[in-house]
């Protein structure tokens, strides 16, 4: 490396070095993206200079500025720009190309290639064709700072991710009640207001994070309300079959999924499922298997536990169902998958790295009519 002398902060400058231009995504030429999907491309732009313009081609046609975001970052040594933008793709084979300029009028490049599948050849479409377009809406309610009973550590944690996966990644409406706000009264206003707000063919997904009990005399479960008094006294508690009577109230909805990761949940299933035996890899999906499991009708449920006390620590902040079932949201084995098959994989996972049983299937006497929720990925990307 030559240099040409030092700035004041003392750092050399190269003499006749161009910008070095990276693409990060797509990572290498002859990448596929999915018939209708935009290219993501993504980058970063180096230099000991400033950097006075940033291009983006592509097949040869500019790419307007505003399409463009930019993040720009001084350092000792100079520049790094990185830059993103969403692309879309109009020929079959496509080149795009990013060039950077810098203050010595000196110009750096990178390029790749991606091929658009065809609409017929595309396996994620071929997946989902006829799926009914659903508004997709759910509940989350966690508690740690019980008033009465002992706190506990990740139950908010949990539901905040959750959510947050449910939002960006399957395109979720969702509602929230968190510590003071899951009160008795609370809880059940947020439910009753979705049984009359659901029209024909909504999804919902409940979910529940937080203390339960069970009446062991006539086997009746409860959710404990933030409020709720330590003791027997059931009135201050939801019961599951309080809980029963208002999914039963839910005739609109094509989908109703309750996922509860607290003690005693076991006892909303009629048949439950351990599902702790491993799944492999899914055999190859008949054309139309989505469209007629998401035709018919389900209404089941993901419990933490059998009628069992389940653990409140976990890992990496989590509770362990909460970790596996965010796991499997936000890193699935295929971006189409069942109610099920998400089911199934969260059972494995947390009976092979923890002592609880989940259990999973339909819920009681509900409307269940052997269909499944469907869930499919959307594309995302950062930084």
């Amino acid at each position: 490396i030559e240099e040409t002398g030092k700035p004041a902060n003392g750092a050399p400058v190269r003499a006749n070095q161009p910008p070095t231009v990276f693409i990060v995504q797509p990572f290498e030429d002859g990448e596929h993206v999915p018939f209708g999907q935009r290219l993501i491309l993504a980058g970063r732009v180096t230099d000991d200079r400033r950097i006075t313009r940033l291009r983006v081609m592509l097949n040869g046609v500019p790419v307007n500025d505003s399409e463009i975001q930019v993040q720009t970052k001084q350092h000792p040594g100079g520049v790094t720009q990185k830059f993103k933008a969403s692309l879309p793709l109009t020929a079959d084979e496509n080149t795009v190309t990013v060039i950077a300029h810098d203050a010595a009028n000196l110009v750096g490049r990178e390029s790749r290639t991606v091929v658009r599948e065809a609409a017929a050849t595309t396996g994620h479409s071929r997946l989902t064709a006829g799926l009914g377009k659903r508004r997709k809406l759910a509940l989350v309610v966690a508690i740690d700072r019980y008033e009465h009973w002992e706190e506990l550590a990740n139950p908010v944690r949990d539901g905040r991710a959750i959510a947050t996966a449910l939002t960006e990644h399957y395109g979720f409406e969702v509602r929230e009640l968190y510590d003071g706000e899951a009160t008795r009264t609370g809880v059940l206003t947020a439910i009753r207001a979705l049984v009359t707000e659901l029209k024909e063919g909504d999804n919902l997904l409940i979910y529940y994070a937080g203390h339960g009990w069970k009446d062991t005399f006539i086997g009746e479960g409860y959710w404990i309300p933030v409020e709720a008094q330590t003791g027997d006294d059931d009135a201050q508690f939801i019961a599951n079959s309080k809980l029963h009577t208002y999914v039963q109230g839910m005739e609109k909805a094509q989908h109703v999924m309750v996922v509860a990761d607290s003690c005693f949940s076991g006892s909303f299933l009629s048949e439950p499922t351990r599902g702790d035996r491993g799944m492999g890899v899914r055999p190859a999906v008949p054309d139309g298997f989505f469209a007629k499991a998401d035709n018919r009708k389900s209404r089941l449920a993901l419990t933490s536990g059998a009628d069992e006390p389940v653990p409140d620590g976990g890992r990496d902040g989590h509770s362990v169902f909460a970790y596996y079932f965010l796991r499997a949201l936000t890193h699935p084995d295929d971006t189409v998958f069942t109610a099920a098959e998400l089911s199934q994989r969260v059972q494995k996972a947390v009976a092979e790295n923890s002592p609880q049983t989940p259990l999973s299937g339909s819920l009681k006497s509900s409307g269940h009519e052997d269909g499944q929720m469907v869930f499919v990925r959307q594309s995302t990307s950062s930084y």
